[in-house]
């Protein structure tokens, strides 16, 4: 499997303080995602999503890399998504 830099592919924003790091992925700034999500949409109840996230090295000194943290999302349900309160 190959791996992807989403920043390439979407549009990423990051919310940051000393507590925390949100980063949000727009995944309609891709008309390519969107009809992805469209599709996996009907296969969602049964789809497992592992994604794992570090910190990209760009020199010798910043290498090897390291996975910083690892997530995976399963069997979702659509129907008991809550909407996000409006932005302020």
């Amino acid at each position: 499997m190959k791996n992807v830099d989403i920043r390439v592919l979407l549009q990423v924003a990051y919310h940051a303080s000393p507590r925390f790091l949100e980063i949000d992925i727009d995944i309609g700034s891709s008309t390519v995602a969107n009809n992805i999500v469209r599709f996996v949409l009907g296969y969602v109840r049964t789809l497992v999503v592992d994604m794992c996230f570090l910190i990209e090295g760009k020199n010798d000194d910043e290498l090897p890399e390291r996975l910083i943290g690892t997530s995976r999302i399963a069997h979702l349900e659509p129907d008991a998504a809550v909407a996000p309160p409006p932005r302020v």
